[in-house]
């Protein structure tokens, strides 16, 4: 398992993050990046378990899904213009989502996990006192468990907790990206655009805290006048609940990894669903789906876990453009 060591690892990343790298170079460093993304498998799970084990604990309605970050993605954040990113330690190669009713149950629920993760928790990010500058607001954690059957130690697994109206405006952002092609999510991109899902956060915060937003009133205004210039909101509704799901949509349960291939242009999603002694097949399975997509923008492909159909689309609102409480919550803003 040379391939896997992490001095090598953060050399593939170095190779994929160089725009140069002959094509020898880069299938080779992709078949390690599969490789090493395949070892997170066990991390993954642990994780998973330890985040269903404490929701279920706490006796609260809740939505949790994981998934293995896409390839292109992957590559995309090495190459993100002013920053460096390292393969060998990327936090969120496998990525855990635990969505809850209120900011008292996201608080308790953080609170529990760093407990019970005790020496397995490395890192926490707290977005609720410190947005980014998207506007995006949770709680993230960082843990580190190890892969045994690819001999390796403390691989990292980014959690994310956030609550419903926080999980749907990040939703309904990346859906907006992915329909303009822009950058939002990472603080890119269009200045308007950004400034008009920046002053949603602010307002959608008040929900949740009851603290209404500086300069309230003003806030407003300028939303309204936004969506006035830029139409977001009209965009967003014509797409809004359009994707069918087709496939093994009867079949999927806590134990099974679901595979989603995406055609926007058809607007369907074909599910197909392994269970959990077929997840390195539906790993090596998903590597090959996103080679065939690669170069098609209207098509995409994602695996992931979660426990049923509906979690699935709470899970993904912005797959499979079911952005109804996004829409619910800005009605209060524009006339």
């Amino acid at each position: 398992m040379g391939r896997l060591k992490k001095n090598h690892i953060k050399k593939v990343g170095e190779i994929l993050a160089r725009e140069q790298a002959s094509p020898d170079e880069r299938h080779r460093a992709l078949e390690d990046l599969s490789l090493w993304r395949e070892a997170h498998l066990a991390p993954f799970q642990s994780m998973l378990s330890i985040l269903e084990k404490a929701a279920r604990d706490a006796n609260i309605d809740f939505v949790l899904f994981g998934r293995l970050k896409r390839i292109d993605t992957i590559e995309g954040k090495l190459r993100r213009p002013g920053h460096t990113y390292k393969l060998n330690t990327m936090n969120d190669i496998a990525g855990c989502r635990l969505i809850l009713p209120s900011i008292d149950a996201l608080r308790a629920a953080a609170s529990t996990l760093k407990s019970n993760l005790g020496p397995a928790l490395y890192d926490t990010d707290d977005y609720l006192i410190r947005p980014q500058k998207s506007g995006y607001r949770g709680i993230h954690l960082i843990s580190r468990f190890d892969s045994p059957d690819y001999g390796l130690e403390r691989l990292r697994v980014e959690t994310q907790l956030r609550t419903d109206i926080q999980h749907s405006w990040a939703s309904t952002l990346e859906l907006y990206d992915v329909l303009t092609g822009s950058g939002l999510k990472f603080g890119d991109g269009d200045k308007d655009q950004l400034r008009f899902f920046q002053i949603l956060s602010y307002l959608f915060s008040e929900r949740e805290t009851g603290r209404p937003p500086e300069g309230k009133m003003e806030l407003v205004d300028e939303l309204r006048h936004l969506e006035r210039s830029l139409g977001i909101v009209e965009h967003l509704r014509g797409a809004h609940d359009s994707v069918v799901a087709l496939g093994d949509i009867n079949s999927i349960n806590e134990n099974s990894y679901c595979l989603i291939s995406l055609d926007y242009e058809t607007q369907e999603a074909f599910i197909k669903s392994y269970p959990q002694a077929q997840a390195t097949e539906a790993v090596a399975k998903y590597a090959e789906e996103e080679m065939q997509k690669k170069g098609r923008p209207y098509a995409d492909a994602l695996m992931l876990k979660a426990s049923s159909l509906e979690a699935l689309k709470r899970a993904l609102p912005n797959y499979f453009s079911g952005i109804s409480l996004f829409l619910e919550q800005i009605e209060a803003y524009l006339p």
